[in-house]
């Protein structure tokens, strides 16, 4: 989750970002925290079809734009603020979706791209990963609109990958200065590592 950003001069926008698990089945429960967020635009990972057709169920205002797949990367987007276009990318090496969304804020277009990478459980893997990083990272770097990536980056900021994506993209954390937040593995709280992340433009600011 990230706070509110604003784009210089016009309203404040909230965006989510919410794993699911993709063999989770509470879906009321998790719709219910959905609703809670009252947020402009969520990114939701995980999802195949139960849960591609299931949030739908979480308000009529949404527009879903929706990829399921029965492994762990199915995305799907749900936004109230207007759709300019929409695509799925098939990222890297692993091919593995991503949501490349253009929004209209108060007249203005806002890029979301909603993530998730391959977890580097394996050298192959790890490669995978750093190109999808790579990769949003250049996209970020050639934009001409204001620009938000969030996701399941499955990197910390402190990892190389995530430095140099840093470096490349010009995109902004949106923790920075707030300290780590650990966001994996869920059940150890406070002891896990900051995997989920939310970068933006420096001209969107909380």
């Amino acid at each position: 989750t990230a706070p509110p950003a604003t784009h210089s001069h016009r309203r404040a926008i909230t965006l989510v970002a919410y794993n699911v698990n993709t063999a989770n089945d509470r879906f009321d429960a998790v719709i219910a925290a959905l609703r809670a967020t009252d947020a402009d635009v969520i990114a939701v990972l995980e999802t195949n079809g139960r849960w591609s057709r299931a949030l739908r169920r979480v308000d009529t205002r949404y527009q879903v734009l929706t990829h399921p797949r029965a492994d762990n990367f199915g995305l799907t987007v749900l936004t109230r603020l207007p759709v300019r276009r929409w695509r799925v990318r098939h990222m890297s090496g692993a091919k593995t979706p991503a949501i490349d969304v253009r929004v209209d804020v108060g007249g203005t277009p806002v890029r979301i791209i909603a993530v998730h990478t391959v977890p580097p459980t394996s050298a192959t893997w790890s490669s995978h990963r750093d190109a999808q990083l790579a990769e949003v990272a250049a996209l970020a770097q050639e934009a001409t609109a204001a620009m938000v990536v969030l996701g399941d980056f499955n990197a910390t900021p402190w990892c190389a990958p995530m430095l140099r994506f840093a470096e490349v993209s010009g995109l902004v954390d949106s923790l920075q200065g707030l300290g780590a937040q650990p966001s994996w593995p869920g059940f150890l709280g406070p002891l896990g590592i900051p995997i989920d992340h939310v970068w933006h433009s420096p001209t969107l600011v909380r």
